[in-house]
């Protein structure tokens, strides 16, 4: 049932210790804000409210919906997930009611490893996104929790070391496919 593949080694697996938040967490926020301020302001200028009051309503309660839900799809992703670092690839799991899930990424196809310190002893390991990067994994948002997302490792301890483990792996060759 694992896909750990003959001859593939386990190196480390580990899961999330708490919930981290990051800037993307609150990006909903951000724009409901600019929303109503930008909102608040045409329609006071142009004296609009008449015309403007339930399609204005109307946006903010879907935009407030999609900033309250993006924030709990991923605390329901982390409190599922396990992460396990092979000699050749990074897998994520997913343990859920239907049973478990696996994705995977070669090492060799990851970013440079960057670590966050959270403090406490955990760190957050991600792989370099650009800007460009970021935007396409808001564009899946909020869609079921395993889709195609921005690899990285969510409050695990020991981040520093553990992404070297990644990088010395990374430059070996992989056969995974």
């Amino acid at each position: 049932m694992f896909p750990i593949e003959e001859g593939e080694t386990v190196l480390w697996s580990g899961r999330p210790q708490r919930y981290h938040r990051r800037f993307r967490d609150f990006y909903w926020w951000v724009v409901l804000a600019v929303l109503v301020v930008g909102g608040s302001f045409v329609i006071a200028w142009f004296d609009v409210l008449n015309v403007a009051f339930y399609p204005w309503v109307i946006v903010i309660a879907l935009v407030a919906g999609f900033a309250v839900e993006r924030p709990k799809e991923r605390r329901a992703l982390l409190a599922v997930t396990t992460y396990v670092v092979t000699d050749r690839r990074l897998v994520f799991v997913a343990h859920g009611g239907a049973g478990s899930e696996f994705r995977w990424v070669p090492l060799a196809a990851l970013g440079v490893p960057r670590v966050h310190d959270l403090g406490d002893g955990l760190g957050t390991i991600d792989f370099s996104p650009g800007w460009w990067d970021w935007v396409k994994d808001q564009e899946h948002r909020p869609r079921p929790a395993w889709h195609p997302m921005l690899p990285e490792l969510v409050a695990v301890r020991d981040a520093a070391q553990l992404a070297g483990l990644i990088a010395r792996n990374a430059a070996r060759p992989s056969r995974v496919g």
